[in-house]
């Protein structure tokens, strides 16, 4: 008995079999779901390589795809260099003689506890609620500055740098705070392209790093 194929014919009329049919149509649905935002691969910025997603959180833009890397990367330097030259070689530890360890250690735990207040609010308000509609975040730490997350980040490693004293580790924060302004200013580039005049006004009135510095 003669077993039947399903086909179906193409746009300029060439017999295509069922599996091809199927496999056309896997294709065209995955690449709508590329133009989603908020999908596992959102559509980039013109001429930027394409964000990390949040997942299935719509809410949320992308991030840089190298923001978590970059991060995780410059963040083990900097303990490498900051253990070593603290605490055991002491290259460039040299106003330890000028200012006493209590004054610092004082000065580097007021920033801490500034990083952590930061860090943990905006986690708090960007992660732990989910907004049905999604809208620029404006509320809580976001109306000091635009990028609490990031800012707490680098006021740790400041803090760090502050008690210790430590000049090597200075530098090295330096590069750090070079690349969170790189990420930030990309993200921030999502930012407008997913929600338009709302942000741009939003960035007119807060400042990326420093309150009331714009």
């Amino acid at each position: 008995m003669k077993k039947n194929t399903k086909t179906n014919a193409d746009a300029g009329g060439r017999v295509i079999s069922g599996t091809e049919s199927r496999g056309r149509k896997q294709k065209q649905r995955a690449s709508r779901r590329s133009e989603i935002p908020g999908t596992r691969r959102s559509a980039g910025v013109r001429g930027l390589p394409h964000g990390h997603a949040h997942g299935d959180r719509a809410d949320l833009a992308a991030e840089h795809p190298l923001g978590d890397a970059g991060q995780l990367l410059l963040g083990l330097i900097f303990m490498i260099v900051w253990v070593l030259d603290s605490f055991f070689l002491h290259w460039t530890v040299i106003f330890r003689q000028y200012i006493p360890w209590y004054v610092s250690a004082a000065a580097g735990g007021i920033i801490g506890a500034a990083a952590v207040y930061l860090a943990l609010n905006a986690h708090r308000i960007v992660f732990a609620e989910v907004r049905e509609t999604p809208a620029v975040i404006e509320k809580g730490v976001f109306r000091l500055v635009r990028h609490p997350m990031y800012l707490g980040s680098i006021l740790l490693f400041l803090a760090l740098t502050v008690a210790s004293l430590s000049l090597a580790s200075l530098a090295v924060l330096s590069s750090i705070c070079l690349f969170y302004n790189h990420i930030a200013a990309y993200e921030e580039v999502m930012l407008e392209q997913k929600y338009g005049k709302p942000y741009l006004q939003y960035k007119a009135r807060v400042a990326r790093w420093v309150p009331g510095l714009k």
